[in-house]
């Protein structure tokens, strides 16, 4: 069942995209040095900054639904596993992006550093370089 969901505005990429810059600086690596790391707070400020804005933007797509758009046939698991890649992420659209990220932080939630990696995998940069390309037809 598809649901309903809004499309993502202008102002919802603008808050995310700026952080684009921040993961992609040269070295930049999204974990705390060990000493530093503790299951309260497992990421640096930059992470959770990210995190706690993409719940914001991510609050009225259905982690579980289908959306237009997705490959046919694939169930939730399936599409989130198809989408953790840069390659497929540049084809996702501004909704598919959303729901991804809201998968993410379900992993996060169960202390996978699911954010993190997502960032150093290269998914996330891929999926905020995807949301500057769709930015001119989403709605104010």
């Amino acid at each position: 069942m598809r649901h309903k969901t809004p499309p993502m505005t202008k102002q919802q990429i603008d808050a995310l995209t700026p952080f684009l810059d921040i993961f992609t600086q040269p070295g930049y690596r999204p974990y705390l040095p060990e000493a530093e790391m503790t299951m309260a707070l497992p990421d640096p400020p930059e992470v959770e900054a990210f995190r706690n804005i993409y719940l914001d933007v991510c609050q009225d797509v259905a982690p579980a639904g289908a959306l237009a758009g997705d490959p046919p046939g694939l169930d939730p698991t399936e599409l989130y596993i198809h989408f953790s890649n840069p390659e497929a992420m540049a084809t996702a659209s501004a909704n598919q992006i959303r729901r991804y990220l809201l998968v993410t932080y379900r992993g996060d939630y169960h202390g996978f550093l699911a954010t993190a990696n997502k960032i150093a995998s290269g998914v996330i940069p891929a999926a905020l370089r995807r949301l500057l390309e769709l930015r001119a037809e989403a709605p104010e």
